[in-house]
């Protein structure tokens, strides 16, 4: 099997407890049938404080939080009890791999970590080079079945779209307007995915043509709808309504905020090869190369607009990490809410 992934991910480790956030804090992690089942079998005073506080009444169990919101399982040096007790290799499925997200294709597996995590954000915000892509054989086989055809031919789009990306000249066009230039093409795109006519994508993408999506999905509107969706935390929504009632001003704002940070042309333009990379080889098995494209698109203007507003909200400055916690906070509320996701892609059909 082959293995892809960013350039910087060999980079990724957990910060542990220096993080100022916590993935262990707020969520509910569900349990694996494998880990349960060793859970279920440990002795001693441990084991018994394991199988406490598990959940088990409900199809799936998980760890249960206690009254502020902590994992029971984390100790006062917001460290894992599992693994200060037993060792990492007992950690369950969504714990030894958060950040972290795979897919499988056939031979292939794409591999990242997620904008969710300060350590994955940083690392991406950081970079000061548009992102590649390594490909490594490992020792893994998968029985995930997989049109080779078309797989190759996601991997064409998706590597089109990076070179896009990676080769635009700031001076001639700008990050968002080479994504705006994408979005608009991603209906003719899908119309060519579907006849699986890779040139005819290619020259669509270079050669933009298509029904102006913005007509009907203008980032306003895509703001309001964002404020339907399940939020949970309030910085969200105080967030969500502060774009809304200071949108003209952040109009006007973004040039002068562009001008600041000339490193904004690699900074957005890698997040949205995070976002490509993430979601666009579902294609694969969907058949929808359409909904990732655009999601993207939306995805970092909001990303962005919400630096311009702490840009504006500064006196006109930002740091790295008022970037890192902006980014974090979209990617939690929307990408790790698969009912989110889904209501996104539905709403931009």
């Amino acid at each position: 099997m082959f293995l892809i992934t960013p350039d910087y991910y060999v980079d990724f480790k957990c910060k542990a407890s220096a993080c100022t956030d916590n993935c262990c804090i707020g969520w509910e992690i569900d349990i694996d049938e494998y880990s349960d089942a060793v859970y279920s079998s440990v002795e001693g005073e441990f084991g018994e404080f394991l199988n406490d506080h598990i959940d088990r009444n409900t199809d799936v169990p998980f760890f249960k939080l206690d009254k502020n919101e902590r994992c029971s399982f984390l100790d006062e040096n917001n460290l894992c009890r599992i693994i200060t007790n037993m060792g990492e290799d007992y950690l369950c499925d969504i714990c030894h791999m958060h950040p972290r997200f795979c897919n499988y294709f056939g031979e292939f597996k794409t591999m990242g970590v997620g904008l969710c995590c300060e350590e994955a954000a940083r690392i991406i915000i950081e970079n000061d080079e548009i992102t590649s892509f390594e490909i490594n054989k490992i020792d893994e086989e998968s029985d995930e079945d997989c049109d080779k055809d078309t797989f190759e031919n996601t991997t064409n789009i998706f590597n089109e779209l990076t070179d896009y990306l990676r080769y635009c000249n700031p001076d001639f066009m700008s990050i968002q307007e080479v994504l705006d230039e994408i979005a608009i093409s991603a209906e003719a795109v899908q119309y060519y995915y579907s006849k699986q006519d890779y040139k005819e994508c290619k020259h669509i993408l270079y050669n933009p043509v298509g029904s102006d999506i913005f007509e009907n999905h203008t980032f306003p509107d895509f703001v309001e709808f964002l404020k339907t969706l399940e939020i949970m935390d309030n910085k969200w929504s105080v967030t969500l309504n502060s774009i809304t009632e200071k949108l003209d001003t952040l109009n006007k704002e973004e040039t002068a905020f562009d001008k600041a940070y000339p490193e904004n042309n690699i900074i957005y333009a890698n997040i949205a090869i995070y976002f490509i990379f993430r979601y666009l080889f579902n294609a694969v098995h969907n058949g929808d190369i359409y909904s990732p494209i655009v999601f993207t698109v939306f995805a970092v203007k909001t990303i962005k607009f919400c630096d311009i507003l702490t840009f504006v909200k500064n006196g006109r400055s930002i740091c790295v990490e008022e970037r890192i916690e902006n980014a974090k906070l979209f990617s939690k509320e929307i990408e790790y809410s698969t009912e989110n996701v889904e209501a996104i892609y539905n709403w931009l059909a």
